[in-house]
């Protein structure tokens, strides 16, 4: 497809098609819809699903720059994503930069990439997320979400950059729900102004409460930085924000990540009374000059959870708590039960 081609096309190369829209009515099982470059002021949601031998693929052609824009959009003023993929498997999204969607309402969520439903066998790749904001005190944006509100299994995210995002209480990147099975692997993160990657549980997002948690997955070379919500209008001066951060999350390794100059470098616990963050492996990262500090586990107040039997060792940590703030280079709160904590190297320079 083509900014100057044509919806009554066949859709070949030389007769493209003309929008995201069409483009996504006619993609059937095994479909790959090269799209040329150019700047798209049209949101994309899948429409049919692909199986395992023959999957759905939308992606530039021959790398060229495509850009999905929402700058021609007037503030919105309902949840609403660039890219959505709704109850559909067997999909990738590969090589378009996303951005500039924005919104006044406190009621709205705007989203970079949305994944939600039922959907399986995701894998979004080496996509660019930017410039997608909140402008209110309350309100709430991601660049790239997964929500499970009934089983999603198996997704991927894969070496894709998400940047520069004005998120409110929400996060960058974040798996929250019914979600079995997920990589989240060579990402970059960086200059948003709340938590970075996020793994939730137990906020109610699935019909399934016993099964309403992220689980069973890897956070894996991610490099996260300048994460911090100081300054951001729904927390003032806090410096609250973690690069990585698994809220309830389970049976979840966090393995050779570099995660520096963020509020909070590497926490779990969760933020929901009776509830943990459990089985959580946090392995080989490397986590420095951090504002509060490198390592949390444990809820931060009595009102909240914690963490249970998970195992930190082998990460290298220094110059955390870089505003003197006292979280040290690893910090324990309430609730931390059964935690094994090694082999780990703690530089306290100044």
């Amino acid at each position: 497809m083509s900014i100057d081609g044509d919806d009554q096309q066949s859709g070949t190369v030389e007769q493209p098609l003309k929008t995201l829209k069409q483009a996504a009515l006619l993609a059937k099982a095994g479909t790959t819809v090269y799209v040329r470059e150019g700047t798209y002021e049209e949101k994309l949601t899948i429409k049919h699903s692909g199986s395992r031998s023959m999957p759905i693929v939308f992606k530039p052609y021959q790398n060229e720059q495509v850009i999905l824009s929402g700058k021609g959009f007037k503030s919105v003023e309902d949840d609403t994503a660039m890219i959505t993929i709704d109850n559909k498997n067997h999909v990738a999204i590969s090589g378009f930069t996303v951005q500039d969607l924005s919104t006044d309402s406190a009621d709205a969520t705007v989203m970079g990439i949305l994944v939600t439903g039922s959907s399986s066998h995701i894998r979004l790749d080496h996509n660019h997320v930017r410039r997608i904001e909140t402008h209110s005190d309350q309100g709430n944006a991601h660049g790239i979400a997964v929500y499970g509100v009934n089983a999603i299994k198996d997704i991927k995210l894969l070496n894709n950059k998400v940047e520069d995002l004005k998120l409110g209480t929400s996060e960058a990147l974040v798996l929250n729900g019914n979600i079995e099975g997920f990589e989240i692997s060579g990402n970059v993160v960086r200059r948003c102004n709340n938590i970075g990657i996020d793994l939730i549980g137990h906020e109610g997002i699935s019909s399934n409460k016993k099964m309403d948690y992220a689980r069973n997955g890897v956070v894996f070379q991610n490099e996260v930085y300048a994460i911090s919500a100081y300054g951001n209008p729904a927390y003032g001066n806090e410096y609250s924000a973690a690069g990585i951060y698994v809220d309830g999350g389970r049976d979840i390794n966090i393995e050779e990540n570099l995660v520096y100059k963020n509020d909070i470098g590497i926490e779990a616990t969760s933020e929901q009374q009776g509830q943990a963050a459990e089985h959580i492996k946090i392995h080989k990262n490397t986590v420095y000059g951090n504002a509060y500090t490198g390592i949390s586990i444990g809820g931060y107040d009595e009102e909240r959870g914690g963490t249970r039997n998970s195992h930190i060792a082998k990460n290298i940590l220094y110059r955390n708590d870089a505003k003197g703030i006292g979280g040290g280079q690893l910090m324990i709160q309430h609730d931390a039960q059964g935690n094994k904590i090694e082999k780990k190297h703690l530089n306290c320079w100044c």
